[in-house]
């Protein structure tokens, strides 16, 4: 004859023990990145104004299209003094001091389009990495 089980096997115990706290963990998780990330969201949102900020202070370079920002990132990354300064050069990027203002007119992930609200590039506008925004 079969023996009769006496009650719950332990793999399900501990499965009805642990899936309401995973589940509740994961609630908390979403619902905590939703929030920063609205936050982040509404600061860095088109229309919004910021100002230029560098750790280094004094310039930093806003490029006039999408192209010469990839341009400018990887003559930055490389070290490339001289193609730095070509771009600056053929005008296909544009120094803006640390402390100007800025109006966000578009965005792409970590690149943002501002438009300059003060200073001698005041009106010009162009492409620039979010950390350089504060």
């Amino acid at each position: 004859m079969s023996e009769a089980r006496k009650g719950p096997s332990k793999g399900f115990l501990i499965a009805v023990i642990v899936a309401p706290i995973v589940f509740i963990l994961l609630i908390i998780g979403i619902i905590s990145c939703s929030n920063s990330s609205s936050d982040t969201s509404s600061a860095m949102s088109i229309g919004s104004e910021h100002k230029i900020t560098n750790s280094s202070g004094g310039t930093i370079y806003i490029a006039t299209n999408r192209d010469s920002w990839n341009q400018l990132s990887k003559a930055v990354m490389a070290g490339d003094d001289t193609g730095v300064n070509n771009l600056l050069v053929s005008g296909r990027i544009f120094p803006v001091n640390v402390g100007s203002k800025v109006k966000i007119i578009d965005q792409d992930w970590t690149v943002l389009q501002v438009r300059v609200q003060n200073g001698t590039n005041s009106g010009r506008s162009g492409w620039v990495g979010s950390e350089f925004l504060k």
